[in-house]
Order: structure tokens, then C-alpha cells, then sequence
């Protein structure tokens, strides 16, 4: 078994980095640190540091290929509606989609909305971006696959859906030896095998590690390990076993992705209103949240010292770095740096000019390539 069937890339959307993906993704909970200045929780006004989610918060649930989290796409043929699903990949992926999209919203509703604005925009994202990686050179994912899938996700916990432990029915190898090239996992051959990337659309069939074994994300991991890594640092990190409430947790020793570590040790995000410290926010996760901020919405505001519920606006509309964060590029501008209100900006569609360092930030999935936004195609991989 290999390949795990989740196409998704999570990690704040920040100016310069996308998860990378959406591991992007900044980081699918195992990163360091993002680029400052672009909104309440990715460093803000001022250009802090953004905070990571390496040690608390685990990462949403994704794999090496393709790097982020929905989108656009040319329509697929019934290549594989061959394994005795006569309904074909078009349904099989719409069902997917709903699952992926239900568990996210389930376990990180503020993830979904955040991203995709709602779970319709996030089933429709998810349906493009199944079709064109089970459509790929090499792909396993199969009709009946997918709804195999489907199913178990249906059932998932969220200390399971974010923490690296896909359900089995997830993990379904492709025919791609190690060294191919590829844009999305399911295409790669196992056991463990999966898509590193090497660019922002495309990359290489590897093998995950396993434990004690090197690793930059969660996902360089096998099923049931998190990467942990010394905070800010850019040495060798190794993949380990989450450790679980009340046990001793620091950037080496990541949490369960239902926790975060507070004290050094894992516990249960604080609520809304509790005291915390905003001093701590770059250091392994948020004290308010999990997934970095992105789990439910909850920050540390650095006015009161607080727990606090973010709020999303859309384009054009009011942002700060004190509560009012903006809808899928997350990306607040000032006229003017004093300012203590912003305007959100809107995403960068397909093929227009794109440039991340003048917050010309892509709608998720697509990545600035060249200057231009382009949707991830793992069929053009290779």
C-alpha cells in the first residue's frame, strides 16, 4: 500500500509561499515559520514572522504531487471507469470531494472557509483536482478506489484526518517507480511511495521515511508520523510518533494534530477569551488553535492578550491584524503602513500575471509559475 488518496496540500497562504505546500505549503503543520505581513495569522501588518505549525497543530491531510488544495481543470474521460464502477470518475470523484470536504469541515471548519469560502467551493476544487490526478500517467485511483476511500473518510476521526494517519482504504499505490516524474502520489509505486515535490506543480516518485528517518514536512513521513523539527532551524528533521495529551512536547516532539503544546505539553487549545501569549506564537504552534490558526479560527490577540475568534471578509473588503482575516489568498494590504485597517485583496485567476513578493497571490489551487497562475495538472508532469 502506498499512495495515499488525498490530493489536497494545506498550509496558510502567505505572501511568497503557498503550502508547500497546500505543503506547501508554509506548511502542512511541520514547518517553521511563513513570510510576515499579510494578515492576522500569517505574521501581519508589520511583517512578523508567520507562525508554523510544526510541534501542536499537525497538518491537514495531503501528500506529495498535486500541491494544493483544489481548482480548475480540463475535463477527464471514463479512462478508468473500467474497474466495475459503470457511474465512472466523474461521480467517483464528486463523492470523494464531499468526503475530503465534509471531514475538513468537521474537523477545521475554519480551513474550509478560509480557503474555499464554503464546502461547495471546496467539493467543486476537490472533483478537478481528483479527475486530473486519477487521470495521470501511472494513477491507481480507480472508481471504485476513490469511493473506497470516500467511505472510510466518512468515518475518520480528527485526531486521525490531522495527523498523518490516512484510513487504509486511502492508500492506494500507482505503477511509477522511485526517480519517475509525477504530479501527484497516486501515482507513484510502493510500499509508501508518494509524489516529493521538486517544483511548484511537479516532482519525483520517492519513498516516505519512516521513523527516525529525514523529513522537511509531515507528509516526507509515513501513515501515523509527524516531522519534528527544531523551530526555525534548517538542519536534518526526523520523522516521530505524535505524542498524545499530557505528554512532553517541543519542536522535536510534535502533538497529535487535535493538540497543541502548551507548557510543553500537549493539551487541548485554549478557548476563546482564555489569557495567552502572544510572545509564543512563532515558537511550535498557536496556543489558541490548531493547524497554525487555521483549525477553528482562534488567535492570540496581541492587543488583549486573548483568545480571540478571527473573522473572514472578501475581496475589497476590511482586514486587520486584529481580528478580520481575508478569504483564500489571505493577503491584507495598507496604503499605508501606519494604518491599523487594510483592504483584502482578490486571487490572481488562471493565466493572468501573477507575482507573490507584490501580494499578486493565485486563487488556491494554482501556483505562480513563471509569473503566470497555473492550475496543477499532473498530467503535465513528466
Amino acid at each position: 500500500m502506498t499512495g495515499r488518496l488525498h490530493i489536497a496540500r494545506m498550509g496558510a497562504v502567505v505572501v511568497g509561499a503557498f503550502l508547500s505546500a497546500c505543503s506547501s505549503g508554509g506548511s502542512h503543520g511541520s514547518s517553521s515559520g511563513g513570510v510576515g505581513g499579510t494578515g492576522i495569522f500569517d505574521g501581519g501588518q508589520a511583517g512578523q514572522p508567520g507562525s508554523g505549525g510544526a510541534v501542536g497543530g499537525g497538518g491537514i491531510e495531503g501528500t506529495g504531487g498535486v500541491s494544493v488544495d483544489g481548482g480548475g481543470g480540463a475535463p477527464v474521460a471514463d479512462a478508468n471507469a473500467g474497474d466495475g464502477d459503470a457511474a465512472g470518475p466523474d461521480d467517483a470523484c464528486a463523492t470523494y470531494a464531499s468526503s475530503f470536504c465534509n471531514a475538513y469541515q468537521k474537523c477545521a471548519p475554519y480551513y474550509v472557509a478560509s480557503t474555499y469560502v464554503d464546502v461547495q467551493g471546496c467539493s467543486a476544487k476537490q472533483k478537478a483536482l481528483c479527475l486530473a490526478a486519477s487521470s495521470a500517467n501511472g494513477s491507481g485511483a480507480t472508481p471504485a478506489k476513490l469511493r473506497a476511500c470516500a467511505a472510510a473518510r466518512d468515518a475518520i476521526t480528527c485526531e486521525d484526518l490531522l495527523s498523518n494517519h490516512p484510513p487504509p482504504d486511502c492508500l492506494v499505490p500507482g505503477s511509477l517507480p522511485a526517480g519517475s516524474s509525477c504530479g501527484s502520489d497516486w501515482q507513484c509505486a510502493g510500499p509508501h511511495g508518494y509524489c516529493h515535490l521538486d517544483s511548484p506543480l511537479c516532482g519525483t516518485c520517492a519513498v516516505q521515511s519512516a521513523a527516525g528517518g529525514s523529513c522537511v514536512q509531515d507528509l516526507d513521513c509515513q501513515p501515523g508520523l509527524r516531522c519534528g523539527n527544531p523551530a526555525g532551524a534548517t538542519g536534518t528533521w526526523t520523522c516521530v510518533a505524535p505524542a498524545s495529551a499530557g505528554a512532553t512536547c517541543d519542536s522535536t516532539h510534535p502533538c497529535l494534530g487535535t493538540l497543541t503544546c502548551l507548557g510543553g505539553q500537549c493539551a487541548t487549545p485554549l478557548d476563546v477569551g482564555v489569557p495567552c501569549n502572544f510572545q509564543n506564537r512563532d515558537s511550535y504552534d498557536w496556543e489558541c488553535d490548531i493547524l497554525a490558526g487555521r483549525g477553528r479560527g482562534r488567535f492570540c490577540s496581541p492587543s488583549s492578550g486573548m483568545c480571540i475568534q478571527a473573522e473572514l471578509s472578501g475581496p475589497g473588503q476590511p482586514c486587520n491584524t486584529s481580528g478580520i482575516d481575508c478569504v483564500q489568498v489571505r493577503v491584507c494590504t495598507y496604503a499605508d503602513p501606519t494604518q491599523s485597517t487594510g483592504t483584502c485583496q482578490a486571487p490572481i485567476s488562471d493565466g493572468a500575471p501573477c507575482d507573490p513578493a507584490t501580494k499578486a497571490v493565485c486563487a488556491p489551487p494554482s501556483q505562480c509559475v513563471g509569473g503566470v497562475c497555473k492550475f496543477p495538472d499532473p498530467t503535465t508532469c513528466g
